[in-house]
């Protein structure tokens, strides 16, 4: 469970930072995320400088902007509250705040961010994890209460939820399992049992966070929530060519 969790934080974390990185190289330098009908904005980069309320950040297109904070900004580093002065020149972070015109910002929240080196070391765990602990990828069929999912990594896998399975959509709606439907964009966390991946939660990802992973070339690299057990294994395909055995686990 301990390990569950821990990937999951990974997982969501890594969504969160891709999709600032990828709005950062935009012309906009922005990301925007709809939740609960609100429209949040924010930029990704690392400190160059710290005047004061002001800060420098160079995004990953190579172009800066100027993050202004204030009293009513709230900061986080390594998951916990934190202040100002707790950053410094070098640091990664990810803001989230209103835009004042090209490049300019009034920060919201200012959080810590994955450095690359980080970022690369928690995509090969995803990979390693990839159809034992957590499956993502695009809902491709769902005979209740199978789902066949068609992963980030091109396997197909089916999973199987069952009474403890928990459903959401994005971080805060509760669902249940008739309201996911094909073509939906899940990220599933639980264990293989008899060669079946059973869920312990599914999570329905916000479509335009989906979108922009796909755009990126694939989930595991972002790497932004389900039955009985059953003895039956997952089924997986890694080419049209090759279809494997319906015993197989992914390894």
């Amino acid at each position: 469970m301990r390990l569950i969790t821990r990937f999951c934080l990974l997982t969501l974390l890594l969504s969160v930072c891709c999709a600032f990185a990828q709005e950062a190289r935009s012309n906009q330098d922005r990301q925007q995320r709809s939740a609960g009908g609100r429209e949040f904005r924010g930029v990704a980069g690392h400190i160059t400088e710290i005047s004061g309320s002001t800060l420098k950040l160079k995004l990953r297109d190579g172009s800066t902007a100027t993050v202004t904070v204030s009293s009513e900004t709230r900061f986080r580093k390594e998951q916990q509250e934190a202040k100002l002065s707790d950053f410094k020149v070098g640091d990664n972070i990810m803001v989230r705040g209103e835009s004042t015109g090209e490049n300019g910002w009034t920060a919201r929240m200012i959080g810590s961010a994955p450095s690359q080196a980080q970022m690369q070391e928690m995509q090969q765990r995803m990979k390693a994890a990839m159809g034992k602990t957590i499956v993502i990828g695009e809902v491709k069929s769902i005979d209740a209460p199978k789902l066949t999912i068609s992963r980030s990594d091109g396997v197909d896998q089916t999973i199987e939820a069952d009474e403890n399975t928990s459903f959401r959509r994005g971080r805060e709606e509760s669902i249940t399992l008739p309201d996911i439907k094909v073509g939906d964009t899940v990220f599933a966390r639980g264990e293989l049992m008899d060669g079946m991946f059973v869920p312990t939660a599914i999570n329905v990802v916000d479509p335009e966070m989906a979108r922009r992973m796909k755009e990126r070339g694939g989930m595991i690299g972002f790497g932004t929530g389900f039955g009985a057990k059953s003895d039956r294994g997952a089924s997986a395909q890694t080419n049209p060519n090759q279809q494997a055995s319906p015993q197989q686990t992914p390894k």
